[in-house]
């Protein structure tokens, strides 16, 4: 998978890493591989699984978007979150 070994290869360089996303598959194999790295989702789209990933001992942000547009945006995000 590009995303994971892109992310490998971020880390390796030795930044901080806050990954985002909602794919359940792709979000374990960034687990596996990257120990350190944070995980971004956004709020409201599987809410369990940001509590999963803090059970596990890993940080997690929730991204809570805003301004003009932040409905629409949002609305986006959770349509895609279900395979829209």
């Amino acid at each position: 998978m590009a995303y994971v070994r892109l992310a490998h290869r971020l880390a390796e360089s030795g930044v901080r890493l806050a990954l985002a996303t909602h794919d359940r598959p792709l979000r374990e194999s960034l687990l596996r591989a990257l120990p350190d790295a944070e995980f971004e989702l956004l709020l409201g789209v599987r809410n369990q699984d940001a509590e999963e990933l803090a059970r596990r001992g890993r940080t997690v942000r929730l991204y809570v978007p805003f301004g003009e547009g932040w409905f629409r945006y949002w609305m986006r995000r959770v349509a895609e979150s279900r395979g829209a």
